[in-house]
Protein backbone atom coordinates (compact mmCIF):
# COMPACT_ATOMS: atom_id res chain seq x y z
CA UNK A 1 0.00 0.00 0.00
CA UNK A 2 1.40 3.35 -0.96
CA UNK A 3 2.03 5.71 1.90
CA UNK A 4 -0.51 8.51 2.16
CA UNK A 5 0.65 12.00 3.13
CA UNK A 6 -1.92 14.25 4.75
CA UNK A 7 -0.36 17.69 4.28
CA UNK A 8 -3.63 19.44 3.60
CA UNK A 9 -5.33 18.12 6.68
CA UNK A 10 -3.68 19.90 9.56
CA UNK A 11 -4.47 23.07 11.37
CA UNK A 12 -3.19 24.61 14.54
CA UNK A 13 -5.66 25.80 17.15
CA UNK A 14 -5.26 27.69 20.37
CA UNK A 15 -6.85 25.96 23.36
CA UNK A 16 -8.94 28.97 24.33
CA UNK A 17 -10.36 29.21 20.82
CA UNK A 18 -11.87 25.72 20.75
CA UNK A 19 -15.25 26.99 21.94
CA UNK A 20 -15.49 29.59 19.18
CA UNK A 21 -16.80 29.14 15.65
CA UNK A 22 -13.80 30.69 13.91
CA UNK A 23 -10.37 29.09 14.23
CA UNK A 24 -7.43 30.54 12.35
CA UNK A 25 -4.98 27.87 11.13
CA UNK A 26 -1.49 28.50 12.47
CA UNK A 27 1.02 25.77 11.57
CA UNK A 28 3.72 26.73 14.09
CA UNK A 29 3.94 27.15 17.86
CA UNK A 30 6.72 28.60 19.96
CA UNK A 31 7.43 27.15 23.40
CA UNK A 32 8.42 29.22 26.43
CA UNK A 33 12.13 28.53 25.86
CA UNK A 34 11.94 29.77 22.25
CA UNK A 35 11.75 26.36 20.58
CA UNK A 36 9.73 26.61 17.36
CA UNK A 37 7.68 23.54 16.37
CA UNK A 38 5.84 23.13 13.06
CA UNK A 39 3.43 20.29 12.35
CA UNK A 40 4.29 18.84 8.92
CA UNK A 41 1.47 16.32 8.62
CA UNK A 42 0.74 12.61 9.04
CA UNK A 43 1.97 9.79 6.81
CA UNK A 44 0.16 6.47 6.68
CA UNK A 45 1.49 3.16 5.37
CA UNK A 46 4.51 0.91 5.85
CA UNK A 47 7.34 3.24 4.77
CA UNK A 48 7.46 6.74 6.23
CA UNK A 49 9.44 9.80 5.17
CA UNK A 50 8.97 13.36 6.40
CA UNK A 51 6.64 15.36 4.12
CA UNK A 52 8.36 18.05 2.00
CA UNK A 53 11.71 17.03 3.48
CA UNK A 54 13.78 18.01 0.46
CA UNK A 55 11.98 21.36 0.17
CA UNK A 56 13.23 22.09 3.70
CA UNK A 57 16.80 21.34 2.65
CA UNK A 58 17.04 17.67 3.59
CA UNK A 59 18.20 14.69 1.54
CA UNK A 60 15.70 11.82 1.33
CA UNK A 61 18.44 9.29 0.54
CA UNK A 62 20.37 9.99 3.74
CA UNK A 63 17.37 10.59 6.01
CA UNK A 64 16.46 8.28 8.89
CA UNK A 65 13.01 6.89 8.18
CA UNK A 66 10.46 4.58 9.76
CA UNK A 67 9.57 1.19 8.28
CA UNK A 68 6.89 -1.07 9.72
CA UNK A 69 5.61 -4.51 8.61
CA UNK A 70 2.01 -3.29 8.92
CA UNK A 71 0.32 0.01 8.11
CA UNK A 72 0.93 2.69 10.73
CA UNK A 73 0.33 6.42 11.23
CA UNK A 74 3.32 8.70 11.84
CA UNK A 75 3.09 12.38 12.78
CA UNK A 76 5.99 14.63 11.69
CA UNK A 77 7.19 17.89 13.21
CA UNK A 78 9.99 20.31 12.43
CA UNK A 79 11.88 21.60 15.47
CA UNK A 80 13.89 24.81 15.33
CA UNK A 81 16.01 26.76 17.80
CA UNK A 82 15.82 24.14 20.55
CA UNK A 83 18.15 25.03 23.43
CA UNK A 84 18.46 21.40 24.51
CA UNK A 85 18.50 18.18 22.50
CA UNK A 86 14.90 17.81 21.30
CA UNK A 87 13.23 15.50 23.80
CA UNK A 88 9.51 15.80 23.17
CA UNK A 89 6.40 13.66 23.29
CA UNK A 90 3.24 14.12 21.24
CA UNK A 91 0.04 13.77 23.23
CA UNK A 92 -2.85 12.46 21.10
CA UNK A 93 -6.30 13.19 22.53
CA UNK A 94 -9.86 13.36 21.24
CA UNK A 95 -11.45 16.76 20.66
CA UNK A 96 -13.37 16.44 23.93
CA UNK A 97 -10.03 16.03 25.76
CA UNK A 98 -11.51 12.95 27.46
CA UNK A 99 -8.15 11.20 27.51
CA UNK A 100 -4.69 11.50 26.04
CA UNK A 101 -2.02 8.98 25.04
CA UNK A 102 1.59 10.05 24.60
CA UNK A 103 3.78 8.97 21.68
CA UNK A 104 7.56 9.21 21.90
CA UNK A 105 9.71 10.16 18.92
CA UNK A 106 11.16 7.19 17.09
CA UNK A 107 14.88 7.67 17.67
CA UNK A 108 15.56 6.31 14.19
CA UNK A 109 13.53 9.19 12.71
CA UNK A 110 15.43 12.16 14.17
CA UNK A 111 16.92 14.06 11.23
CA UNK A 112 19.15 17.13 11.44
CA UNK A 113 18.67 19.24 8.32
CA UNK A 114 21.16 21.83 9.48
CA UNK A 115 22.35 23.20 12.80
CA UNK A 116 19.34 24.16 14.88
CA UNK A 117 16.76 22.53 12.58
CA UNK A 118 15.57 18.95 13.05
CA UNK A 119 12.67 16.83 11.80
CA UNK A 120 11.22 14.11 14.03
CA UNK A 121 8.68 11.35 13.43
CA UNK A 122 6.23 10.05 16.05
CA UNK A 123 4.49 6.74 15.42
CA UNK A 124 0.92 7.08 16.71
CA UNK A 125 0.22 3.64 18.12
CA UNK A 126 -2.85 4.93 19.95
CA UNK A 127 -5.16 7.77 18.93
CA UNK A 128 -8.97 8.21 18.58
CA UNK A 129 -9.18 6.26 15.33
CA UNK A 130 -12.99 6.55 15.18
CA UNK A 131 -12.95 10.38 15.00
CA UNK A 132 -12.39 12.32 11.78
CA UNK A 133 -10.04 14.70 13.61
CA UNK A 134 -8.08 14.69 16.85
CA UNK A 135 -5.67 16.89 18.79
CA UNK A 136 -1.90 16.71 19.11
CA UNK A 137 -0.05 18.62 21.83
CA UNK A 138 3.65 18.96 22.53
CA UNK A 139 5.05 17.76 25.83
CA UNK A 140 8.62 18.82 26.65
CA UNK A 141 10.40 16.30 28.87
CA UNK A 142 13.30 18.59 29.74
CA UNK A 143 13.53 19.78 33.34
CA UNK A 144 10.20 19.58 35.14
CA UNK A 145 8.37 19.04 31.86
CA UNK A 146 5.62 21.12 30.32
CA UNK A 147 2.58 20.48 28.12
CA UNK A 148 1.87 23.10 25.47
CA UNK A 149 -1.39 25.02 25.82
CA UNK A 150 -1.71 25.17 22.04
CA UNK A 151 -2.83 22.21 19.95
CA UNK A 152 -2.51 20.91 16.44
CA UNK A 153 -5.71 19.67 14.82
CA UNK A 154 -4.88 16.54 12.80
CA UNK A 155 -7.10 14.65 10.36
CA UNK A 156 -7.42 10.91 10.87
CA UNK A 157 -5.69 9.13 7.94
CA UNK A 158 -7.96 6.06 8.09
CA UNK A 159 -11.01 6.22 10.40
CA UNK A 160 -11.95 2.92 12.05
CA UNK A 161 -14.96 1.65 13.95
CA UNK A 162 -14.78 2.02 17.72
CA UNK A 163 -15.94 -1.59 18.07
CA UNK A 164 -18.52 -3.19 20.32
CA UNK A 165 -16.56 -5.71 22.37
CA UNK A 166 -18.38 -7.47 25.22
CA UNK A 167 -16.68 -6.79 28.54
CA UNK A 168 -16.14 -9.61 31.02
CA UNK A 169 -17.67 -9.13 34.46
CA UNK A 170 -15.17 -8.86 37.29
CA UNK A 171 -13.79 -10.81 39.02
CA UNK A 172 -12.65 -13.00 36.14
CA UNK A 173 -10.01 -15.74 36.16
CA UNK A 174 -7.57 -16.78 33.40
CA UNK A 175 -5.01 -19.60 33.35
CA UNK A 176 -1.71 -20.10 31.51
CA UNK A 177 0.03 -23.35 32.39
CA UNK A 178 0.42 -23.55 36.16
CA UNK A 179 -0.30 -19.82 36.55
CA UNK A 180 -3.82 -18.66 37.48
CA UNK A 181 -4.65 -14.95 37.60
CA UNK A 182 -7.90 -13.45 38.86
CA UNK A 183 -8.47 -9.81 37.92
CA UNK A 184 -10.46 -8.43 40.85
CA UNK A 185 -10.90 -4.75 39.99
CA UNK A 186 -10.08 -2.14 37.34
CA UNK A 187 -10.79 1.53 37.94
CA UNK A 188 -10.00 4.14 35.30
CA UNK A 189 -9.73 7.92 35.17
CA UNK A 190 -7.82 8.14 38.44
CA UNK A 191 -4.84 10.37 39.25
CA UNK A 192 -1.51 8.99 38.12
CA UNK A 193 1.07 8.65 40.90
CA UNK A 194 2.18 12.24 41.52
CA UNK A 195 5.87 11.31 41.44
CA UNK A 196 5.75 10.02 37.85
CA UNK A 197 3.74 12.41 35.68
CA UNK A 198 2.46 15.98 36.06
CA UNK A 199 0.03 15.79 33.16
CA UNK A 200 -3.72 15.67 33.87
CA UNK A 201 -4.52 14.47 30.33
CA UNK A 202 -2.87 11.13 31.05
CA UNK A 203 -5.11 9.58 33.71
CA UNK A 204 -4.12 6.31 35.35
CA UNK A 205 -5.86 2.99 35.89
CA UNK A 206 -5.83 1.21 39.24
CA UNK A 207 -6.16 -2.56 39.22
CA UNK A 208 -5.90 -5.55 41.49
CA UNK A 209 -5.28 -9.23 40.86
CA UNK A 210 -4.77 -12.51 42.69
CA UNK A 211 -1.91 -14.67 41.40
CA UNK A 212 -1.46 -18.40 42.11
CA UNK A 213 0.78 -21.20 40.90
CA UNK A 214 -0.75 -24.69 41.02
CA UNK A 215 -3.41 -23.33 43.35
CA UNK A 216 -0.98 -21.84 45.85
CA UNK A 217 0.64 -18.45 46.45
CA UNK A 218 3.25 -17.58 43.80
CA UNK A 219 5.93 -15.43 45.49
CA UNK A 220 8.50 -16.18 42.77
CA UNK A 221 6.34 -14.59 40.04
CA UNK A 222 5.97 -10.85 39.45
CA UNK A 223 4.12 -8.55 37.06
CA UNK A 224 6.45 -7.79 34.16
CA UNK A 225 4.35 -5.63 31.81
CA UNK A 226 0.86 -4.36 30.95
CA UNK A 227 -0.30 -3.96 27.34
CA UNK A 228 -3.69 -2.47 26.38
CA UNK A 229 -5.29 -2.89 22.96
CA UNK A 230 -8.79 -2.32 21.55
CA UNK A 231 -11.02 -3.33 18.65
CA UNK A 232 -9.98 -0.25 16.63
CA UNK A 233 -6.31 -1.27 16.51
CA UNK A 234 -4.83 0.92 19.25
CA UNK A 235 -1.82 -0.38 21.21
CA UNK A 236 -0.26 0.90 24.42
CA UNK A 237 2.50 -0.66 26.46
CA UNK A 238 1.68 1.06 29.73
CA UNK A 239 3.95 2.25 32.49
CA UNK A 240 3.12 0.20 35.57
CA UNK A 241 3.97 0.67 39.19
CA UNK A 242 3.02 -0.46 42.65
CA UNK A 243 1.88 2.83 44.14
CA UNK A 244 2.93 3.28 47.75
CA UNK A 245 2.84 6.98 48.52
CA UNK A 246 3.97 6.61 52.12
CA UNK A 247 7.21 5.14 50.84
CA UNK A 248 7.63 7.38 47.79
CA UNK A 249 6.85 10.59 49.71
CA UNK A 250 10.11 10.12 51.61
CA UNK A 251 12.05 9.99 48.36
CA UNK A 252 10.01 12.48 46.33
CA UNK A 253 8.15 14.86 48.68
CA UNK A 254 4.87 16.13 47.29
CA UNK A 255 1.65 17.65 48.55
CA UNK A 256 -0.77 14.91 49.54
CA UNK A 257 -4.40 14.96 48.52
CA UNK A 258 -7.13 12.43 49.39
CA UNK A 259 -6.81 10.99 45.87
CA UNK A 260 -3.16 10.13 46.55
CA UNK A 261 -3.97 7.89 49.51
CA UNK A 262 -3.82 4.69 47.52
CA UNK A 263 -1.67 1.61 47.84
CA UNK A 264 -1.79 -0.89 45.03
CA UNK A 265 -1.03 -1.49 41.34
CA UNK A 266 -1.50 1.29 38.81
CA UNK A 267 -0.72 1.73 35.11
CA UNK A 268 -0.84 4.68 32.73
CA UNK A 269 -1.93 5.69 30.20
CA UNK A 270 -5.14 3.82 29.48
CA UNK A 271 -7.25 4.13 26.34
CA UNK A 272 -10.46 6.07 25.80
CA UNK A 273 -13.21 5.80 28.44
CA UNK A 274 -16.09 5.73 25.91
CA UNK A 275 -14.94 2.40 24.46
CA UNK A 276 -17.02 -0.69 25.18
CA UNK A 277 -13.99 -2.66 26.43
CA UNK A 278 -10.20 -2.83 26.47
CA UNK A 279 -8.04 -5.91 26.08
CA UNK A 280 -5.68 -5.82 29.07
CA UNK A 281 -2.76 -8.25 28.74
CA UNK A 282 -0.72 -8.94 31.88
CA UNK A 283 2.72 -10.49 31.53
CA UNK A 284 4.23 -12.37 34.48
CA UNK A 285 7.86 -13.35 34.87
CA UNK A 286 9.53 -15.60 37.43
CA UNK A 287 12.36 -15.00 39.88
CA UNK A 288 12.97 -18.73 40.33
CA UNK A 289 16.45 -20.24 40.41
CA UNK A 290 18.27 -20.29 37.09
CA UNK A 291 17.97 -23.50 35.10
CA UNK A 292 21.32 -24.43 33.47
CA UNK A 293 19.46 -25.04 30.19
CA UNK A 294 18.39 -21.36 30.22
CA UNK A 295 21.93 -19.93 30.35
CA UNK A 296 23.56 -18.32 27.32
CA UNK A 297 27.00 -16.68 27.08
CA UNK A 298 28.28 -13.94 24.75
CA UNK A 299 32.07 -13.57 24.83
CA UNK A 300 34.65 -11.09 23.55
CA UNK A 301 32.10 -8.48 22.49
CA UNK A 302 34.02 -5.41 21.22
CA UNK A 303 33.02 -2.14 22.91
CA UNK A 304 32.38 0.89 20.67
CA UNK A 305 32.76 4.50 21.89
CA UNK A 306 29.74 6.59 20.78
CA UNK A 307 27.88 9.81 21.58
CA UNK A 308 24.58 9.98 23.48
CA UNK A 309 22.72 10.73 20.25
CA UNK A 310 24.19 7.65 18.56
CA UNK A 311 23.04 5.56 21.50
CA UNK A 312 19.53 7.06 21.37
CA UNK A 313 19.24 6.04 17.72
CA UNK A 314 19.88 2.40 18.62
CA UNK A 315 17.49 2.16 21.57
CA UNK A 316 14.51 1.48 19.28
CA UNK A 317 16.27 -1.38 17.50
CA UNK A 318 13.99 -4.39 17.00
CA UNK A 319 16.41 -7.02 15.79
CA UNK A 320 16.28 -6.13 12.08
CA UNK A 321 18.53 -4.01 9.90
CA UNK A 322 20.00 -0.86 11.41
CA UNK A 323 20.54 2.59 9.92
CA UNK A 324 24.25 2.16 10.62
CA UNK A 325 25.59 -0.17 7.94
CA UNK A 326 28.72 -0.71 10.07
CA UNK A 327 26.77 -1.81 13.16
CA UNK A 328 27.89 -5.23 14.33
CA UNK A 329 25.16 -7.72 15.25
CA UNK A 330 25.94 -10.91 17.17
CA UNK A 331 23.41 -13.71 16.63
CA UNK A 332 22.69 -16.97 18.49
CA UNK A 333 19.91 -19.54 18.60
CA UNK A 334 19.18 -22.03 21.37
CA UNK A 335 16.11 -24.14 22.27
CA UNK A 336 13.76 -22.25 19.97
CA UNK A 337 14.96 -18.78 21.04
CA UNK A 338 16.59 -16.40 18.56
CA UNK A 339 18.95 -13.88 20.13
CA UNK A 340 20.53 -10.83 18.50
CA UNK A 341 22.78 -8.30 20.21
CA UNK A 342 24.20 -5.00 19.05
CA UNK A 343 27.83 -4.25 19.71
CA UNK A 344 28.15 -2.82 23.29
CA UNK A 345 28.31 0.97 23.33
CA UNK A 346 30.24 3.21 25.73
CA UNK A 347 28.87 6.73 26.32
CA UNK A 348 30.45 9.46 28.50
CA UNK A 349 28.52 10.41 31.63
CA UNK A 350 27.55 14.04 31.01
CA UNK A 351 27.41 14.87 34.72
CA UNK A 352 30.62 13.03 35.69
CA UNK A 353 33.13 13.08 32.79
CA UNK A 354 35.47 10.54 34.41
CA UNK A 355 32.70 7.93 34.34
CA UNK A 356 31.11 6.18 31.39
CA UNK A 357 27.88 4.37 30.68
CA UNK A 358 28.22 1.01 28.98
CA UNK A 359 25.03 -0.01 27.17
CA UNK A 360 24.02 -3.34 25.67
CA UNK A 361 20.87 -3.89 23.57
CA UNK A 362 19.70 -7.50 23.15
CA UNK A 363 16.71 -8.72 21.15
CA UNK A 364 15.04 -12.04 22.01
CA UNK A 365 12.27 -13.83 20.11
CA UNK A 366 10.82 -17.27 20.80
CA UNK A 367 9.52 -19.56 18.05
CA UNK A 368 6.31 -20.11 19.98
CA UNK A 369 5.70 -16.38 20.38
CA UNK A 370 6.24 -16.60 24.13
CA UNK A 371 8.11 -13.60 25.48
CA UNK A 372 11.68 -14.16 26.61
CA UNK A 373 13.13 -11.99 29.36
CA UNK A 374 16.93 -12.09 29.42
CA UNK A 375 18.15 -11.79 33.03
CA UNK A 376 21.77 -10.73 33.35
CA UNK A 377 23.66 -13.23 35.53
CA UNK A 378 27.24 -12.04 35.07
CA UNK A 379 29.18 -9.34 33.22
CA UNK A 380 32.98 -9.23 32.98
CA UNK A 381 35.50 -7.28 30.93
CA UNK A 382 38.27 -8.82 28.84
CA UNK A 383 40.45 -9.38 31.91
CA UNK A 384 37.72 -11.24 33.79
CA UNK A 385 36.95 -8.31 36.10
CA UNK A 386 33.30 -8.26 37.23
CA UNK A 387 31.36 -5.12 36.32
CA UNK A 388 28.67 -3.62 38.56
CA UNK A 389 25.09 -4.81 38.22
CA UNK A 390 22.88 -2.87 35.78
CA UNK A 391 21.21 0.17 37.33
CA UNK A 392 18.63 0.51 34.56
CA UNK A 393 16.80 -2.08 32.49
CA UNK A 394 14.01 -1.31 30.06
CA UNK A 395 12.03 -3.10 27.34
CA UNK A 396 10.71 -1.81 24.06
CA UNK A 397 6.93 -1.68 23.44
CA UNK A 398 6.53 -3.64 20.19
CA UNK A 399 6.48 -7.22 18.94
CA UNK A 400 9.44 -9.30 20.00
CA UNK A 401 11.56 -7.95 22.81
CA UNK A 402 14.51 -5.58 22.93
CA UNK A 403 16.13 -5.00 26.31
CA UNK A 404 18.64 -2.38 27.37
CA UNK A 405 21.23 -3.24 30.00
CA UNK A 406 23.32 -0.32 31.16
CA UNK A 407 26.30 -0.03 33.53
CA UNK A 408 28.17 2.88 35.04
CA UNK A 409 31.87 2.19 35.32
CA UNK A 410 35.11 4.16 35.96
CA UNK A 411 37.44 2.05 33.78
CA UNK A 412 37.96 3.97 30.51
CA UNK A 413 39.84 1.10 28.85
CA UNK A 414 37.15 -1.60 28.68
CA UNK A 415 37.73 -3.00 25.20
CA UNK A 416 35.70 -6.22 25.30
CA UNK A 417 32.79 -7.56 27.30
CA UNK A 418 31.56 -11.02 28.34
CA UNK A 419 27.88 -11.39 29.25
CA UNK A 420 25.97 -14.36 30.69
CA UNK A 421 22.16 -14.30 30.54
CA UNK A 422 19.40 -16.52 31.87
CA UNK A 423 16.43 -16.71 29.49
CA UNK A 424 13.20 -16.65 31.47
CA UNK A 425 9.94 -17.37 29.64
CA UNK A 426 6.98 -15.16 30.53
CA UNK A 427 3.34 -16.13 30.97
CA UNK A 428 0.47 -14.04 29.55
CA UNK A 429 -3.18 -13.65 30.50
CA UNK A 430 -5.58 -11.30 28.70
CA UNK A 431 -8.83 -9.81 30.02
CA UNK A 432 -11.49 -8.03 27.97
CA UNK A 433 -12.80 -5.48 30.45
CA UNK A 434 -14.18 -1.96 30.79
CA UNK A 435 -12.76 0.07 33.69
CA UNK A 436 -15.10 1.48 36.27
CA UNK A 437 -15.01 5.27 36.41
CA UNK A 438 -13.68 7.09 39.47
Amino acid sequence: MKTKILLWSFAFVVANALATDKVEPLPTIILDDGTKITFLGITYGKHHEAPNYEAMGGNLKTGRWINRPNDAAVAWVKIEDAIHFPDFLLLASDKAEANGVAAAADRIAINEIRKGVEVEGFELQAYPRWDEQFHLRIYSQYGNGRLSDEKFLATNPLPAEIGNAIAERLPVTKTNGAITVTLTNLKGDVPAPPYVTPDPLIPAVRFGFDLKENGHAAPLWHLESVVITDAAGNFVKANKSFQDNDKMAKLYPFTRTPADDYRGYVFWPGLWPNESAWNVRLEFSTNSEVNPDELVMFTNLPVKQVTQQQLNEELTWQGGETNDSKAQIVEMKMKGVRLKMLRPLAVPDQSTPQLKFLSVVIHADADSGTAINPVLVQATDGTGHNLAAPFWITSSPVAGKSHLFQFQFPEPDVKTLNLKFALHRSRYVTFTVKPDRQ
